[in-house]
């Protein structure tokens, strides 16, 4: 995608003239300069403009200074301008934007579009189409999440962290390091050129299918697993019942250990299945109860009996009133009180007969009740009888029925579970089958474009390493590889398939990135990618070379030290008409560097921006 920075503005406040950096297409533009004059922070405004929210800017000295930040650029020969107020405390972003689509830089900014409106327009212009979308999620990013321009913005810097470092050969840690690692290795087909918008589509749809397809494989293993402790379960409860010689002693297999204990439990009445020792204490309760009774009715019937005997004394004691009565009805003189006396004894004498005779009758029924009792005590006796007398015995008895009852509960239990859906979970298996068979074989393509396209991008790197490799000393000869696992290059010995564990210096680690990001450049450009912007930032290749030197002063520099930088510039420098020349395209180079001008005499495409020596610096 072609796309240059034309400018960079600094606005200390309204009503001052703006600091202005001017950078040129097709060029490498150089910012040279000290320790802490501000050359680093270029890479960090340009970030921040395009909309990043992890600032990096340094507040002394440099965003206590500035109210806004202005970007002055081209994409696809249309003029863009963004300005952005500066990182609040703490370094937290601001939502405050300027926009101009027609490049219109104003004498002092205000806020006049939202983030996400702004967002929406360089989506559209970064080649982001609306369902471009993350094929597969992670930790921090969500599968089906819409890709952000900002991902492919890792394919344009080298940060003085990054640039020398012997494993990461990207600028993770100038971003949110988690979110665009994750997100790297989602957009690396876009990047290298394999597939399309509707690939990616497809790959996410494979992803969730496989996701999905990987549940129900834990559902079965689960469910088998389930059915193995079912099974176990089952063979137990045979033992038990074998135990209490409820079936025969035969070895079954799971299936027919469930048949024989359903046959068990339909042979048995559920509601004779009652604990004998409950039943037993009930009829010795029963057989206390009457047995009471019946000494209550023994009892009273003995005071009945004694009381009928005192009564039939009276009874003999008051018989002669009826020979008196005689007499005296016969012979002798009646008088009225003799004739009360005779009748008020023979009164009594009747009342005393009647109460014998009733309670003689109450006896009997007495004696009869207690009959009854004695048969009932007779009959519950026997009950008792059916029972084992040995205590273990009965409690064995007792277990038998109790295990009868937990039987018929945990089958039913097992006959729940086993419901149907294992072949549900076999019908989806299945169903999902199919359709990641479907969707792999319209990607089938795809991986070998992936290949196709991996083997270009490492014939772009081999080739340019080709121009540099004598300053890779003792490595010349090996092959370099990018590997798209661990997103890092390798050098691989001749006749080797495994990379070098170590390949010394950081000069040689330098190298490697840059070979590395030009590589990846020319073969981007070469398939028209219109995701990834023209243009690279390079944060100090010549670093490692300050390690060998006093303070900043290069002309302390070896012959071979100063040869490897200026072979780096050299580089650079024939990259860019490389591309001009070869592809008639553009590109663009932004150089922050310690080295002074007279490092790249002689090399055409380099243009000073801006000197931040004897005291003159980003912000003064």
């Amino acid at each position: 995608m072609k796309f240059h920075i034309k400018d960079i503005y600094l606005w200390k406040s309204a009503g001052t003239d703006p600091r202005i950096l001017h950078f040129l297409s097709n060029k490498i533009n150089v910012i040279t300069g000290g320790t802490g004059t501000g050359k680093t922070t270029i890479i960090h405004i340009i970030n921040y403009c395009l909309l990043s929210s992890k600032p990096k800017i340094p507040t002394p000295h440099i965003n206590d200074s500035i109210e806004w930040y202005g970007l002055n650029f081209k994409i696809n020969n249309k003029d863009f301008f963004i300005a952005r107020t500066r990182p609040g405390q703490f370094d937290e972003p601001t939502n405050g934007y300027y926009f101009s689509g027609i490049g219109e830089v104003p004498e002092y900014p205000s806020a006049t579009i939202s983030e996400a409106e702004l967002k929406i327009i360089l989506e559209r212009e970064f080649g982001v189409e609306d369902n471009l979308i993350m094929p597969y999620g992670g930790k921090l990013i969500k599968a089906g999440s819409k890709v952000s321009f900002r991902f492919f913005l890792l394919m344009n810097t080298q940060h003085e962290d990054t640039i020398a470092d012997s494993s990461t050969f990207f600028d993770f840690k100038i971003h949110e390091e988690g979110r665009y690692k994750e997100a790297f290795d989602r957009i690396f087909d876009l990047i290298l050129g394999v597939g399309s918008v509707e690939k990616v589509i497809l790959q996410q749809k494979l992803g969730e299918l496989q996701k999905q397809y990987g549940t129900i494989l834990n559902k079965e293993k689960s469910k088998l697993k389930a059915q193995d402790q079912v099974d176990s379960n089952i063979l137990e409860l045979v033992a038990r019942a074998q135990r209490f010689k409820l079936i025969s002693n035969h070895l079954y297999t799971p299936l027919q250990a469930k048949a024989e204990l359903v046959q068990l439990i339909h042979e048995i009445k559920t509601d004779l299945i009652v604990s004998p020792l409950k039943e037993v204490e009930e009829l010795k309760q029963r057989k206390t109860r009457l047995m009471l009774q019946v000494r209550n009715m023994e009892s009273l019937q003995r005071n009945t009996i004694n009381y009928s005997l005192t009564e039939n004394k009276d009874e003999d004691s008051l018989k002669p009133v009826n020979l008196i009565k005689g007499y005296f009805d016969s012979e002798v003189v009646k008088t009225f009180e003799l004739k009360y006396l005779i009748d008020g004894l023979c009164e009594n004498l009747r009342q005393v007969k009647g109460s014998i005779e009733n309670r003689n009758a109450f006896v009997i029924n007495i004696q009869k009740e207690i009959n009854i009792l004695k048969a009932e005590i007779s009959v519950v006796n026997e009950q008792i009888s059916s029972f084992p007398e040995d205590f273990e015995e009965l409690r064995g008895e007792a277990s038998k029925y109790m295990f009868i009852g937990e039987l018929q509960t945990l089958l039913r239990l097992y006959e729940d579970t086993a419901d149907d859906s294992a072949n549900s979970i076999t019908l989806s298996k299945k169903q999902i089958e199919a359709q990641i068979t479907d969707i792999e074989s319209q990607l089938e393509d795809l991986q070998n474009n992936r290949s196709i396209q991996n083997s270009l991008l490492n014939e772009f790197i081999n080739k340019i390493k080709k121009t540099v490799e004598e300053m890779l000393g003792s490595y010349k000869d090996y092959r370099a590889h990018f590997n798209t696992k661990d997103k890092a290059l390798n050098l691989i010995p001749p006749g080797s398939a495994t990379p070098a564990s170590n390949i010394g210096s950081r000069s040689n680690h330098m190298y490697m990135h840059l070979i590395m990001m030009f590589g990846f450049h020319e073969h981007m450009i070469n398939n028209n990618n219109k995701y990834v912007p023209q243009f690279l930032i390079f944060d100090q290749p010549s670093q490692p070379y300050f390690e060998t030197v006093s303070g900043e002063n290069l002309d302390t520099l070896t012959i071979e030290d100063r040869k490897k930088l200026q072979n780096a510039f050299k580089m650079m420098d024939d990259f860019v008409t490389h591309i001009i020349n070869e592809y008639k395209n553009d590109f663009q180079i932004i150089l922050l560097e310690h080295a002074r001008e007279d490092q790249w005499v002689g090399l055409k495409n380099f243009h000073l921006v801006d000197d931040f020596w004897d005291g003159r610096a980003l912000v003064i």
